[in-house]
């Protein structure tokens, strides 16, 4: 072993010499490296909500430009701007947007039925009306219960009791599950004796003016809601996010208002990411009024805090919409889709697009439209174009399938069943549904790129990695073999040193290590970082994948430290 005098690595080192690679000059703790705790500053303000501009630029001017711009065309290739909130091994710290959860450690069944929440169930009591959304399609409530804590109530469409608000409570508890800042969802029945209606309720009238909201448009409302109801209602109780709300966070740039929010919104991992697990649970309502940012005091006798970024509002994900099941088409073209429109008037009205076969749900009334057989990955879309999926590299879409990898099939029936469909055949059909698109969201993203990820060291000298194919289920491991390379990073140039194949992902570095230190202990000191390179084979697949480095760092006492991981793309 190396004596703890042989190696002490120096400040310059630490701080890193001219051109050296990131992974050198980092500091070197953990995988999982946590972001700097945020800048306290004054409150916020709350900008005008807006979906209008995104949606009519994303279904004309954005298509119609894409369509005739090879540069667009050519930023789509790997290679383009990448994430700037990610650590060296590609992973995303926790940070005011994200939360390492599962992958990063074991959660368990009853986490994941659970989520985010933290009361038994939603209020009792009486509840003050303090506004209320009466026009639209689907009418909600702000209301007050008898603590005052604030909630948000909202129902499934006329003639779909179960559609939306199944769909929040079970990808509410998927997405806290990921990693991303959800509210606490609670479904329950809600007795209309329990509302009572402030002096003060507000609504808003056709022109969006702010109105007082009297008992006959109270009414108007619950007869929207179920015209012939008996009893109570199946409600969504959505619990007010904590901090006071100040808005959406926009699709591209940043927060003036916010000292913290300092990377452009298309360039965070955390965000460019999401399409995997928008496109695992449908979510095509991937609009900016679907988030909301919330000021966290912390400081209340100066009145400092920090802004916190939340995704809300998941009743149009799974096989639904405001107004019922989603369309066959859902999913799969935007709203007004000129590629398509294009294809089909070229082709003479003889060309159907691959998803004009899709077989509507035969639960379709309950769970609407939602399907894992015509599903393809990188063909899906929401409703318009949105930058941060558009931005999105391989490099992304790996950091998050190697999160849903992490996601069981048995941790989704979890969460399906606490969306209490009133059939088991509903529930079975959505499990089946979600671990089907989980399957191909997995193949996509392992295509390009190998499996390989969170490396560890065992007993200081083993260096062992995670197939994250083998860990879903997608691959046995005894149909996969693997081979590493040994590197030791010298004066600018790599000397091998060992190599060796095995039948798991797992290698001892003891021997290469010892005759380092006996035969070049000196330049250990100015240059101890090494580097494991692997690639995998299956078995039935004569070609390898493609390689990953795992940067390594010798510590004087002999033992291992991982610094860093790099990815090669096919």
């Amino acid at each position: 072993m190396l004596g703890r005098r042989g190696l002490v690595v120096g400040l310059a080192l630490l701080l890193g010499g001219c051109g050296a690679p990131v992974w050198k000059q980092a500091p070197h703790d953990t995988v999982y490296q946590r972001a700097a705790e945020p800048r306290l500053h004054g409150l916020v303000e709350e900008p005008e909500d807006s979906d209008w501009w995104p949606y009519i630029t994303g279904l004309s001017t954005v298509q119609l430009s894409r369509m005739v711009s090879p540069g667009y065309h050519l930023s789509r290739r790997p290679g383009g701007p990448a994430a700037e909130d990610v650590n060296t091994f590609g992973k995303v710290p926790n940070s005011t947007w994200f939360e390492n959860r599962i992958g990063r450690r074991s959660v368990s069944l009853e986490e994941i039925r659970r989520g985010p929440d933290t009361l038994d169930g939603p209020p009792k009591g009486k509840l003050i009306v303090k506004s209320a959304k009466t026009k639209g399609v689907t009418p909600g409530f702000i209301v007050e219960d008898e603590t005052g804590q604030g909630w948000v109530i909202k129902f499934d469409p006329p003639k779909y009791p179960t559609i939306s608000t199944a769909a929040e409570i079970i990808c509410t508890k998927l997405m806290w599950a990921a990693g991303y800042h959800v509210p606490e969802n609670y479904i329950g029945q809600l007795d209309l004796a329990q509302l009572v209606l402030s002096p003060k309720a507000k609504t808003k009238d056709e022109l969006n003016r702010k109105i007082p909201l009297d008992q006959v448009e109270l009414q108007k409302s619950l007869d929207k809601i179920v015209p012939d109801r008996k009893g109570p209602i199946r409600a969504i109780f959505s619990k007010f996010l904590a901090g006071r709300p100040v808005g959406n966070f926009t699709l591209t740039g940043t927060r003036l208002d916010d000292p913290n929010d300092v990377i452009p919104h298309e360039r965070r991992r955390s965000l460019r990411g999401l399409w995997v697990f928008f496109a695992w649970i449908n979510n095509t309502d991937a609009k900016p009024t679907n988030n909301l940012d919330t000021f966290i005091e912390v400081d209340e006798k100066n009145g400092l805090g920090y802004v916190k970024h939340n995704l809300i509002d998941f009743g149009s994900a799974l096989g639904g919409n405001p107004v019922g099941p989603k369309g066959k088409a859902g999913g799969y073209k935007y709203n007004i889709d000129w590629n398509e429109l294009f294809t089909r008037t070229l082709a003479a009205g003889f060309h159907d697009p691959y998803w004009y076969d899709n077989v509507d749900s035969p639960l379709r009334g309950i769970v609407g439209n939602l399907e894992a057989d015509v599903f393809d990955p990188p063909r899906w879309k929401p409703t318009y174009p949105n930058p941060l999926f558009d931005a999105a590299d391989p490099h992304d879409t790996f950091w998050a399938a190697a999160i849903l990898a992490h996601i069981t099939p048995a941790h989704i029936r979890a969460a399906v069943e606490e969306g209490r469909y009133p059939v088991p055949e509903a529930t079975e059909w959505v499990t089946r549904a979600l671990v089907g698109r989980r399957s191909k969201l997995l193949r996509h993203a392992f295509r390009v790129m190998a499996p390989l990820d969170e490396p560890r060291i065992e007993g200081g000298q083993r260096v062992t990695l995670v197939d994250l194919e083998v860990l879903a289920g997608l691959r046995r491991s005894e149909d996969v073999e693997y081979r590493w390379a040994l590197r030791w990073n010298r004066r600018g140039r790599d000397l091998g040193l060992s190599a060796s194949s095995s039948k798991r992902p797992s290698a001892h570095l003891g021997g290469a290590l010892k005759w380092l230190v006996e035969h070049h202990r000196d330049e250990l000191v100015r240059e101890p970082f090494l580097t494991l390179s692997w690639t995998r084979r299956v078995l039935t697949d004569p070609e390898r994948s493609p390689r990953v480095d795992v940067h390594l760092r010798l510590l004087s006492d002999g033992t291992l430290m991982p610094v860093g991981v790099e990815r090669q793309i096919r």
